[in-house]
């Protein structure tokens, strides 16, 4: 409940907003008003923060946090500060939070007029951090940073060269969207979304658009407890339906019309072609997309004359096209399914970002690949920049399958980086207190036989 005093007693509201889409206790989407507050419950919780500020005489803005159950409200804490998420309660009440902080610190007291909510807003914050990975922060350089125009409302935290750090906060921008109504917002706030690609560090926006369109989320019905019910893998299908895009992306902004040979000409590329059947997807995949799950060996058919392919990734076919792209977004078509994606594609480089997850690819052209190694599987990397808070091994010890090495901190997060078999340690490569990046090696792990 969005509240001001001014210190003297008298306390006015500016309405409540929803915030229960949270992930490990800290908030991910924010709206207002609530939609699942009846009115009465609503008008008792006001009146129980006001009652609250005039008892302690509060001076200044604040946020008076209540949990609700049922029809029953319990009170959570006091915030003497604007939140995060003030800028849904200014965009519903057209009040500037800010002037009437100004306004109390100079003793002009509180606004004339009460506040009159209308329509209806959404924040949603973009964290560095991978979901799937359990909101693993993420770590590095934003290469590119594209974030929507028009009637979003934008607070952005980073700049493109900008290095997060785990030494703060994951959140780096903010969007907010208004509408009539609560639809009218999260289309927009969707649209908004996809209009959005980060590269240079994971985030969350994909996971930001699949929560959003989710039937509970839609609906109003979820709770505290969504997010940690929800399978944040994207799982198996998802994750290679993303490369899918990726390589479909990839191609377009490399295609060269006019260009001669089969890494040049878009229409009607794919690769050496081994088929009989000139409509068919060829054997020999296109390229090879590397990305932090795995790889992606991607089949490709000429484009038909509608602007489509089939492109196939292990079993998986997908009829594919585009129905607009601009260098940086995109709206793709899996087989009659509409996705919007936001994209940059460089010369050996694919990142994206959907509802399908985000994800960053080096792009192998297949003929490249010959002669290639996989690394050292007993190589335990950083899985992102932080400070090693502890070692717990040193060279010649003898370790389990899941036995902890080292322990990483980064973002307010511990990270135990684990034995990935059974084996010797036979290199360490930091200490405590020690500062890595993402993929710096931490030790060195052969296996018995090696060892010995």
């Amino acid at each position: 409940m969005q509240i001001a005093g001014d210190g003297k007693g008298e306390v006015m509201h500016f309405f409540e907003r929803e915030c229960s889409l949270q992930r490990r206790h800290q908030k991910v989407i924010e709206e207002a008003p609530a939609v699942n507050l009846d009115t009465a419950l609503r008008d008792r919780i006001l009146a129980d923060a006001c009652t609250l500020a005039g008892g302690l005489a509060y001076r200044g803005v604040g946020t008076v946090e209540f949990i609700v159950a049922g029809d029953e409200h319990f009170f959570l804490e006091v915030n003497p500060r604007l939140q995060v998420e003030h800028p849904v309660t200014e965009e519903v009440t057209g009040v500037d939070l800010v002037e009437v902080q100004l306004r109390i610190a100079a003793g002009l007291g509180l606004p004339e007029s009460p506040a009159v909510p209308r329509g209806h807003s959404i924040e949603a914050r973009i964290y560095a951090e991978d979901t799937a990975a359990g909101f693993l922060p993420s770590t590095g350089t934003v290469e590119h940073l594209r974030l929507p125009g028009g009637e979003t409302r934008v607070e952005p935290g980073v700049d493109e060269g900008d290095v997060v750090t785990p030494y703060y906060d994951s959140m780096i921008a903010k969007l907010i969207t208004t509408g009539g109504d609560r639809d009218a917002a999260l289309t927009r706030m969707l649209d908004a979304l996809g209009q959005s690609h980060v590269s240079g560090v994971t985030t969350n926006i994909g996971f930001l658009s699949d929560l959003l369109d989710r039937a509970e989320v839609r609906a109003a019905s979820f709770h505290t407890g969504t997010i940690d019910a929800m399978d944040l893998s994207h799982g198996e299908e998802s994750t290679t339906e993303l490369a899918a895009v990726a390589g479909l992306l990839w191609l377009y902004e490399r295609r060269e019309p006019g260009g001669v040979g089969p890494w040049t000409a878009w229409d009607g590329f794919t690769n050496y072609r081994l088929a009989a059947d000139p409509a068919a997807v060829s054997p020999v995949p296109s390229m090879v997309l590397h990305g932090e799950g795995g790889e992606w060996p991607v089949h490709l058919s000429p484009l038909d004359e509608a602007g489509g392919l089939n492109l196939r990734i292990g079993e998986r076919t997908w009829t594919m096209g585009l129905g607009r792209a601009d260098g940086s977004r995109a709206l793709v078509h899996l087989d009659g399914r509409s996705l919007m994606a936001g994209y940059r594609a460089e010369y050996r480089r694919v990142s994206v970002d959907s509802a399908l997850g985000s994800g960053e690819y080096e792009v192998r052209p297949y003929l490249t690949l010959a002669g290639m190694q996989d690394g050292d599987a007993g190589a335990l990397l950083s899985p992102m920049m932080g400070q090693i808070l502890k070692v717990n091994v040193s060279v010649g010890d003898v370790v389990k399958s899941g036995d902890v090495i080292a322990v990483l901190e980064s973002m307010k997060m511990e990270m135990p980086v684990q034995a990935p078999f059974d084996g010797e340690v036979t290199s360490v490569a930091c200490a405590a207190g020690d500062m890595v990046e993402k993929a710096d090696l931490i030790a060195e792990i052969a296996a018995p036989e090696e060892a010995a």
